[in-house]
């Protein structure tokens, strides 16, 4: 579906919804979302919470068996546990809840969100060391630690352009002379026009921050 037409002398640009996105999930994100709902297949893994009594200690279970923090039952974590679990994430995780709003569609948004169809379901992390590789050199500086908290937000929000359909395309059209000769020799001239360039990808409702529109421009100017 066109939703929007840009004429540019004669080139016409038409964008419209893309169909046809894969979940930036599949792509080699830094961060991981680890979500759990009776409904939907979210995030990257399951976080189990059937064992837990709360958002937190089903986080702390599942970080203790990612990361092997020799806990001692995998079905539910001591207090003492749960106190040591949630310090190391403290130390070396950089996250945020993730909360999803159902209605007319679902969406995601980072923080604790409750409300008329709306509620946690998961939590979304970067490691330090990920961090650090990406974006520093040997320690997790307040510098590092802000490029992954916007690397997080930047994730999260291609993640929700996904979700909520928000991924477009393009098309460009350029007006080409014709010459057609009839039967009886006679010619009419005309134009018509021609698709010359479609891309696809385009994760969000703002085209000049998701790039397509200086990707369509530069296959004009």
């Amino acid at each position: 579906m066109v939703v929007e037409t840009i004429k540019k002398g004669n080139h016409t640009i038409e964008i419209f919804m893309d169909e046809f996105t894969d979940s930036p999930r599949n792509w080699d994100n830094v961060s991981k979302i680890v979500c759990s709902h009776r409904r939907y297949t979210l995030g990257d893994e399951k976080l189990e919470t059937k064992y837990s009594n709360s958002w937190k200690e089903a986080f702390a279970q599942h970080i203790a068996d990612e990361f092997n923090l020799n806990v001692e039952d995998c079905y539910g974590l001591t207090e003492k546990e749960f106190k040591r679990v949630w310090k190391w994430i403290e130390n070396n995780l950089i996250w945020d809840e993730v909360s999803l709003y159902d209605h007319s569609g679902i969406s995601l948004s980072l923080g604790i969100r409750n409300g008329w169809d709306s509620g946690q379901v998961g939590y979304i992390y970067i490691h330090k060391d990920d961090a650090i590789e990406n974006w520093g050199k040997e320690y997790l500086t307040k510098e590092v630690r802000k490029k992954a908290r916007m690397c997080i937000e930047n994730e999260m929000e291609v993640y929700n352009n996904y979700l909520t359909g928000n991924v477009f395309a393009f098309n460009i059209y350029k007006l080409k002379s014709f010459v057609k000769t009839y039967e009886d020799g006679e010619r009419e001239f005309g134009e018509q026009p021609q698709l010359i360039e479609s891309c696809h990808g385009y994760y969000g409702y703002d085209h000049n921050k998701s790039g397509l529109m200086e990707d369509a421009m530069s296959f004009i100017e």
